[in-house]
């Protein structure tokens, strides 16, 4: 996949500086774009990969550019119970947001949002 300047990860295990990083990027999103053009989307609670490739790749008439921002461990976890191994599974998941994260066009940006749990033992 060639590298895009329209997907963009912010991920770490200091929280207030994910939040803080996250709050910029949509703070400059916003002040070119609609509030309408943005969307959160939770990935731990929404875990049908095809309902987020829809929402993605579909075509907004009024929106010059969209913002989806994805959050939580969505590669990190099993699409579904089967039969197949772990690896084969957790292969096609991260093969779906590949090929998704391929046809984007250049008016979608994709922000990949993940704050890492710190242990405290």
């Amino acid at each position: 996949m060639e590298k895009k300047k329209n997907i963009i990860s912010i991920s770490g295990r200091d929280r207030v500086w994910v939040r803080n990083e996250l709050n910029r990027f949509i703070n400059a999103f916003r002040e070119r774009q609609s509030d309408a053009n943005i969307e959160i989307i939770h990935i731990d609670e929404t875990m049908d990969l095809r309902l987020l490739e829809q929402m993605v790749l579909s075509v907004w008439l009024f929106a010059e550019k969209r913002l989806f921002i994805l959050k939580g461990s969505f590669i990190l976890k099993n699409e579904r119970k089967t039969k197949e191994p772990k690896e084969k599974k957790e292969d096609n998941r991260a093969e779906r947001i590949i090929h998704m994260l391929e046809q984007i066009d250049e008016e979608t940006f994709i922000l990949f949002v993940l704050e890492w749990e710190i242990p405290w033992w």
